[in-house]
């Protein structure tokens, strides 16, 4: 989601980058938890806590501005 968020302009690129960082501490935080489970349950907090902040983002966003639809040639502009 984070690289097709990055790639769409539709939506910022930092919130892109956030939402990439967030999918890699999910990643880290899943296999410090298999592999080290103790190592694992001390790093999660800071592991989740990009993603948590990306996907609230996101969220925010979505709410506050919208997608921003392309406008074709011809077609009249949606009333907001």
């Amino acid at each position: 989601m984070g690289y097709l968020t990055y790639t769409s302009r539709l939506f910022p690129r930092p919130l892109g980058v956030l939402l990439s960082a967030g999918c890699a501490g999910y990643l880290l935080d899943t296999l410090t938890l298999f592999l080290a489970p103790d190592l694992g349950a001390a790093l999660n907090p800071y592991l989740v806590t990009p993603a948590a902040i990306a996907e609230i983002t996101m969220l925010f966003w979505l709410l506050v501005k919208g997608v921003k639809t392309p406008q074709q040639d011809g077609q009249a502009p949606l009333p907001a």
